[in-house]
C-alpha cells in the first residue's frame, strides 16, 4: 500500500487508496485562513479566526462526502489513551474537550479527527467491522507504544483480528529532522529492544537527510514513522498492510505545519477518518 497525492480544485490532501473508507491527511494547502495560519488551518484554538476553520471543515468535508457537524476529537496530552465514540461524544467547537490521544469508532458517518505538527497520524481500519481509529503519536506516544495500544483497543471494543487491519502512518517529522535527546533514545529502547537501534542514529538519515550535520553531543536522530511501523509489525498486523509517508513536514514547511520549524505560529494539519457510511 501507498500514499497517494489527491487535490479538489485547491484542496490538497493524501490518503491510501487501498484503504477503503473517507479519509485524508491534511496539508496546509486549499483553505481559508489567513496570516500564519494560511491556509487550511484546523486549529480551532489557534486562530483568531473561528469562521475560518469551521469553513475549513466544510470544505474538507464536503470533499470527502462527510458531515462537519459530526467529527469527534480530543484535547491531545502526548499520552496513549484511545477512546471508542458515537454520537454522543459530540460536543461545539468552542467547548473544551475531553483529554486523550486515540479515538475509535463503527459508527456510520461519524467522523474522527486528530491534529498534527511534526507528531505521527496513525490510521487503522478493519475491513470485517468496519471500524476505524485515529492515534496521535507524538515521541512520546511513539516510545510509550500508541501503535501497539490502538491495535489492542480495536481488538477489545470490535473483535478485531489484527491480521485483517490496514494501517497508515501518515505525514510526520522525519529521521533527516527529529533530533531527540538521551530520554528519548533510552525510552526506544526499551520499549523496542535491540530493534530500535537501526532506527536511531548520530546523523541525520533518510530521504532529505543532511550528511554533513551531526548531532549535538548527547543528541541522537530517530525514525518514528519506522518505530510506529515496528510496534504495529509486532501487534500482529501484516506488513503489506502497513502504508507510510515519506513526507517529513519538517522539510516541507510550505505544505505543512511544523512545531520545530514554526514553533506556536502553526496552524495544524490533521488526520480524518470515518467508517463508509
Amino acid at each position: 500500500m501507498q500514499f497517494q497525492e489527491v487535490r479538489r480544485g485547491a484542496l490538497v490532501y493524501t490518503m491510501v487508496p487501498e484503504i477503503p473508507v473517507p479519509h485524508a491527511f491534511t496539508t496546509r494547502l486549499g483553505g481559508v485562513d489567513t496570516g500564519s495560519h494560511a491556509s487550511l488551518n484546523l486549529g480551532y484554538t489557534r486562530t483568531a479566526d473561528k469562521h475560518a476553520v469551521l469553513e475549513n471543515y466544510r470544505i474538507l468535508c464536503s470533499a470527502l462526502g462527510l458531515n462537519e457537524n459530526k467529527i469527534v476529537c480530543r484535547r491531545q496530552v502526548h499520552g496513549t489513551r484511545v477512546d471508542a465514540v458515537t454520537s454522543r461524544d459530540l460536543i461545539p467547537w468552542d467547548e473544551p474537550s475531553p483529554e486523550g490521544d486515540g479515538l475509535m469508532t463503527d459508527e456510520k458517518g461519524l467522523a474522527l479527527l486528530v491534529f498534527t505538527a511534526d507528531c505521527v497520524p496513525l490510521l487503522l481500519y478493519d475491513p470485517v467491522s468496519g471500524a476505524v481509529a485515529a492515534l496521535h503519536a507524538g515521541w512520546r506516544g511513539t516510545v510509550d507504544g500508541m501503535a501497539e495500544e490502538g491495535v489492542r483497543a480495536m481488538v477489545k471494543a470490535y473483535g478485531c483480528d489484527p491480521k485483517n487491519l490496514l494501517a497508515a502512518i501518515g505525514p510526520s517529522i522525519g529521521p533527516c529532522c527529529f533530533e531527540a535527546g538521551e530520554e528519548v533514545k533510552e525510552a526506544a529502547l526499551h520499549r523496542l529492544g535491540a530493534a530500535a537501534e537501526a532506527l536511531i542514529s548520530p546523523l541525520p538519515f533518510g530521504p532529505g537527510a543532511d550528511s554533513g550535520y551531526q548531532a549535538k553531543e548527547g543528541k541522537c536522530f530517530i525514525d518514528l514513522k519506522a518505530f510506529n511501523r515496528a510496534l504495529f509489525l509486532r501487534a500482529g498486523i501484516p506488513a503489506e498492510n502497513i502504508a507510510v509517508s515519506n513526507e517529513c513536514t519538517r522539510c516541507n514547511v510550505d505544505r505543512y505545519w511544523s512545531y520545530r520549524f514554526h514553533g506556536n505560529a502553526r496552524g495544524s494539519q490533521g488526520l480524518l477518518v470515518s467508517p463508509r457510511g
